[in-house]
């Protein structure tokens, strides 16, 4: 927090660090600054250096500069000998303080040298000024509020919101973001003052002025051409981001679904590690559960598994819980949520994920259709004697990619969103997305484009989001080594037909999984959200769609929820409309 008028009190503090303990319940600190003027706090998960001297704040030699962090970066021991032999000194093995020298060395360039997940701010007590940033693809978070009193940060928006000065206004254009895409799109959140740093980004903030700036951008270089030196350095690469990934000073778990992502991550940990647990989500509805592939392929390396089998009754159990620890609203995380109950509760807190090969290996669908749609948009015109409301919508925007990229992942339409919402539409979800690649300035082939735009979109607005929320939300930190600087440049290196529906990734692990895991087709993890809504949650359903006459015109909500029980429309229309109402009212909003 900086104050631009006032003293801060200690008070302040303790009530955002208060709302962080779950994401840290090892340790806690508070550093002011002697002005009064500027205070840092940090809950700590310690999983790198155990002991007291790793606690945070922690500051430099002579104290004029301190860190706060939520962090891991896989090469801070090869910086950390660096730094002591330009003559710093440390007084902990921490990878945070290995951040603060070699921010005291080169300042905003030590991010080039960072290879990991993290967001954290710096204090400067000479300069009186405030350095933040936040990794390259958005794998941790970072919130800041800005109003003409106060200058605040943190790593959850409910710590934000939790002090009762602050303008907690809501952010329209956030909620129509969030009903067009199923998640927040950055850099709005749902409140007005409150925004998010985006990935590879940093912000400087002094003398009451906020400056942000980009400090890396993903430029595709040539492609390269000889399909076996290729495998060779891709299978190379994904090995070494894996035993930087297991860089821990306590047991690293996976989470574990038997599909070739994670499977292929377990079998780079298999070289690593000889004990490792494992963690999976079972289903008594057949058609969503993987639970026999995670068992061929955790039996396959021998780890200690664990299997979770989730009910609508365990949702419903659990669904004021889940609502409570929500940040932003979001459809998806069920799945985090519950897999990292599993791992707190067997005294696992670090676990490896697959989420981001999806994104950088072509494995979703929108890689497959919107080639398709681009080809066929000279027949756009049969669309609009459909009867169908999303298909005449889509047959009028799918001339360009960022109309059939909104084809495949929006779940309202503008026309729909006029119908139900009581306020003027001002969020474009087409201009939005293509601003993304116009911004960036991103060049490439379509399917290099689409790539990008799941990196940016899907993965860092929802699945990066809702598995650090809920994963941390039991003091569990997952780690992703498919979001990983080298891998993912590499991975924009490689031909497209290469990569479509993860052809590389299946050839370079040939003879090292088993081949019911290579040749299954690729299931969505998705939990069995439409058949809950019909039974066991029928009752939380419809004592939440129908709230909020204020934004929502209650006939209309009524029509769509009669069209979801004739199986006429997709749940997650349902579900967006349910997830903002019950989140609002949890957030007394």
């Amino acid at each position: 927090i900086v104050s631009l008028k006032s003293k801060i009190s200690e008070e302040i503090g303790f009530k955002m660090r208060e709302k962080l303990v779950k994401r840290g319940p090892d340790a806690q600190g508070l550093y002011i600054s002697e002005d009064k003027r500027f205070l840092i706090g940090n809950t700590r998960l310690s999983i790198i250096d155990l002991s007291e001297n790793a606690n945070q704040p922690i500051s430099n030699e002579d104290k004029s500069l301190w860190i706060t962090s939520n962090c891991e970066i896989y090469n801070y021991k090869i910086l950390r000998k660096e730094l002591i032999e330009k003559g710093h000194k440390f007084k902990s093995f921490s990878d945070a303080e290995v951040i603060l020298h070699l921010y005291e060395e080169e300042k905003e360039n030590c991010l080039k040298k960072l290879r990991g997940m993290f967001s954290f701010a710096i204090y400067d007590e000479k300069e009186k000024k405030l350095f933040i940033a936040r990794d390259k693809f958005g794998i941790k978070p970072l919130y800041y509020y800005l109003d003409e009193n106060f200058f605040i940060f943190s790593s959850e928006v409910n710590a934000i919101i939790s002090l009762n000065f602050i303008n907690k206004e809501l952010n329209f254009k956030a909620i129509e973001g969030f009903l067009y895409f199923g998640s927040i799109c950055f850099p709005e959140t749902i409140f007005k003052n409150i925004k998010i740093l985006e990935p590879s980004n940093y912000l400087i903030f002094k003398d009451g002025k906020l400056f942000i700036k980009k400090y890396y951008h993903l430029n595709i270089e040539n492609k390269e051409k000889n399909y076996e030196e290729i495998k060779e350095k891709l299978f190379e690469i994904l090995k070494e981001s894996v035993k930087f990934h297991l860089l821990s000073d306590v047991p690293v778990g996976i989470f574990l679904s038997g599909g070739i992502d994670s499977s292929s991550l377990l079998y780079f940990m298999k070289e690593n590690k000889n004990e490792i647990n494992s963690f999976s989500i079972k289903f008594k509805e057949k058609e969503f559960d993987e639970s026999n592939y995670s068992k061929i392929v955790s039996e396959k390396f021998e780890t200690n598994h664990f299997e979770y089998e989730v009910s609508g009754l365990d949702m419903k159990k659990e669904i004021e819980n889940f609502i409570n620890f929500m940040d932003l609203p979001s459809i998806d995380g069920f799945n985090t949520y519950f897999v990292s109950k599993i791992a707190k509760e067997n005294g696992i807190k670090v676990c490896i994920s697959g989420l981001g090969a999806d994104e950088i290996f072509c494995g979703y669908p929108s890689f497959f259709y919107i080639p398709k749609i681009l080809k066929l948009k000279k027949l756009s015109f049969i669309f609009n004697f459909l009867k169908n409301e999303k298909l005449k919508f889509f047959a009028k925007n799918n001339k360009n990619l960022e109309g059939a990229f909104f084809s495949i992942r929006g779940i309202f339409t503008p026309l729909n969103l006029k119908k139900i919402l009581k306020f003027d539409l001002e969020f474009n979800p087409l201009l939005y997305i293509k601003n993304i690649i116009d911004k960036e300035k991103f060049e490439g082939t379509l399917i290099d484009k689409i790539s990008f735009l799941e990196l940016r979109t899907y993965m860092h607005n929802q699945l990066l989001r809702d598995t650090d929320n809920f994963s941390m939300c039991h003091g569990v930190e997952v780690r992703v080594p498919f979001v990983d600087k080298k891998v993912i440049e590499y991975a924009f290196k490689i031909p497209d037909n290469y990569k479509i529906n993860k052809k590389i990734l299946k050839d370079i692990m040939k003879g090292k999984l088993p081949p019911k895991i290579l040749n299954r087709r690729k299931m969505a993890f998705f939990f069995p959200i439409k058949n809950w809504l019909k039974k066991e949650l029928r009752d939380f359903a419809e004592e939440n769609i129908f709230k909020n006459k204020e934004i929502f015109e209650i006939k209309e909500i009524e029509k769509l929820w009669k069209k979801f029980l004739k199986d006429e429309i997709h749940w997650s229309r349902i579900w967006a409309i349910i997830i903002l109402n019950s989140y609002l009212e949890n957030k007394k909003l």
